[in-house]
């Protein structure tokens, strides 16, 4: 199993970007790399929600089933799904400081067997880069608003 963690201050409230993470249509709007989310679940978003990304990571195209495993606002929010042979985790963690909020993102990935050892890589690389930019994007809209 391996990770990538980035991190980044915004000035806004914990519950403010909490709000703005889970609010699914900001994605589509706000994030550059997804394309596509669709709530697949019905009922309020929480642990168990399910939904289904469509973003562009390094060039390439990547249609990925998420479900949600942890939503504790305003301070955590997972969500697991495969890729090409791996079980992937993201996790939000959110803390409060005197100018805003640290927001810490990280992304586990775990392979599945042989193919999954030769994507993980590929995957943690590609994933490091659209979290700074992810993000930055995030930073941006809250702090615009």
């Amino acid at each position: 199993m391996s990770s990538k963690k980035v991190e980044k201050m915004v000035e806004a409230s914990p519950a403010a970007v909490f709000a703005f993470v889970t609010d699914l249509k900001n994605a589509t709007k706000h994030i550059p790399g997804v394309k596509k989310l669709e709530l697949l679940s019905k009922g309020e978003l929480g642990v168990g929600s399910r939904f289904l990304q469509e973003r562009t990571i390094l060039g390439t195209t990547l249609e990925q089933e998420m479900e949600i495993t942890e939503f504790d606002p305003p301070t955590t929010y997972a969500a697991r799904g495969e890729a090409h042979g791996c079980e992937v985790t993201g996790r939000l963690s959110l803390e409060s400081e005197e100018t805003g909020t640290r927001v810490r993102a990280e992304l586990t990935v775990e392979p599945q067997g042989f193919a999954g050892k030769l994507a993980a890589s590929m995957i943690l690389k590609g994933a490091e880069i659209a979290m700074h930019e992810d993000l930055e994007a995030m930073k941006s809209a809250l702090e615009s608003r």
